[in-house]
């Protein structure tokens, strides 16, 4: 398991993200099998080497989301290690499947949520520059590529999904960031915003702090965990989690934004 996932897991009384290791998620190489052991900064040696404590496999559970394979940061041919999917899988339709104990293949448990997730392999950082992709100076991140997930009143429009960051490399900051989306199918529309947040880079993991949230207006909580990925740096990975006073309103899913420019920016 050499990918990054982040997930996303929503069922009628629980909705939560994760990150862990997993295989591949293209057509090419199937389902993705994701684990989890506690870790969830890929920057710690402890998410990439320590044994994992959970697996989880698609099993029966039908797709959510159809998968997508995004190869546009691939360089050269063949060229897999660039490659970003997503999708999501129907859990409450048909459970998948959750291994507690990587010894025992029959300690499997019925997952009864669904799971957004997107895969993705991190930006290396360069020996030379020591930042992701040997980036210098100031980058903008605000070409949405794609948003799957979920809002207490249904599935995250895409067509509404809004994003802007800048990061420096120079000084490993982040700063500008903000990030709207809505449920659309109902009137007033079912939104959603994070604006003003800011952070540091930790190599390819971007430490957002606490930021100012909002639903339909009115001050919520959460978070969002983002990943770099492409051979320099081209793509944004993320999973967020945003909560409303305690579960009156919810939402989580994962998305992927490309710099300013597309290729290569």
């Amino acid at each position: 398991m050499d990918y990054v996932a982040l997930m996303a897991f929503v069922s009628p009384n629980m909705m939560s993200t994760d990150a862990g290791r997993s295989t591949s998620g293209s057509y090419a190489s199937g389902s993705p099998v994701m684990g989890k052991n506690g870790y969830t900064d890929p920057e710690s040696h402890g998410f990439w080497l320590e044994e994992l404590n959970s697996v989880f496999r698609q099993g029966g559970a039908p797709d959510l989301v159809t998968p997508v394979t995004d190869i546009s940061y691939q360089m050269g041919s063949p060229d897999t290690a660039f490659e970003v999917s997503w999708g999501a899988w129907n859990g409450q339709a048909t459970p998948f499947d959750k291994q507690n104990d990587l010894i025992n293949p029959g300690n499997v448990s019925p997952e009864n949520k669904d799971m957004y997730w997107i895969t993705l392999m991190p930006t290396p950082i360069d020996p030379m520059t020591m930042t992701p992709g040997g980036r210098t100076g100031v980058l903008t991140y605000s070409n949405p590529v794609a948003i799957i997930g979920n809002t207490t009143a249904g599935m995250i429009d895409q067509a509404t999904f809004n994003f802007n960051v800048n990061i420096d490399f120079d000084t490993a900051s982040i700063t500008s960031g903000s990030m709207s989306f809505a449920e659309s199918t109902i009137s007033p529309l079912d939104s959603w915003s994070a604006s003003g947040f800011s952070g540091t880079l930790n190599g390819t993991t971007l430490l957002i702090t606490p930021m100012a949230i909002q639903y339909h207006g009115s001050a919520a909580t959460g978070q969002i965990n983002a990943v770099l990925t492409g051979p320099t740096a081209e793509g944004i990975g993320g999973g967020f989690d945003f909560d409303y006073m305690s579960g009156t309103a919810a939402t989580e899913g994962v998305f992927l934004i490309n710099c300013v420019g597309d290729t290569n920016c």
